[in-house]
């Protein structure tokens, strides 16, 4: 299946997502909207020109891909399943790609949420 996608959500600019978010911006070319619940990371993403969303829905609802790098499982349970988090916003189609460690168990619950309402949840562990 051969699939264009029109922008990218990222949610958690902290050490890894603030690297990360500018350079899907520069690699891919397409419109990247941003969310973290620190202004300074957002401002600095604004060089890379890197759109700023006030809430999870902002970066979430109108991305077809959208990169969650947080420190924790817990806190990606919190974005997921929080009124206005991923769970609530998610488009059909839509891929969540998790960057963090979060727990196989929680993953399979927060997928087979996703799932249900048709997003598509990636485990993609990265290390700094």
């Amino acid at each position: 299946m051969n699939r264009r996608f029109g922008q990218l959500g990222c949610i958690g600019l902290g050490t890894m997502g603030e690297a990360m978010c500018p350079s899907l911006k520069k690699k891919s070319g397409l419109e990247v909207i941003a969310y973290d619940r620190d202004p300074a990371s957002l401002a600095r993403s604004h060089a890379h020109r890197v759109r700023s969303g006030n809430s999870v829905a902002d970066a979430s609802k109108q991305s077809d891909v959208v990169f969650v790098s947080l420190p924790s499982g817990e806190v990606v349970e919190e974005v997921v399943c929080q009124p206005g988090g991923l769970l609530e916003c998610a488009i059909r189609g839509q891929i969540v790609i998790d960057l963090g460690t979060s727990p196989v168990d929680l993953t399979r619950r927060l997928a087979a949420a996703l799932a249900a309402v048709g997003a598509t949840l990636v485990d993609v562990p990265v290390a700094a």
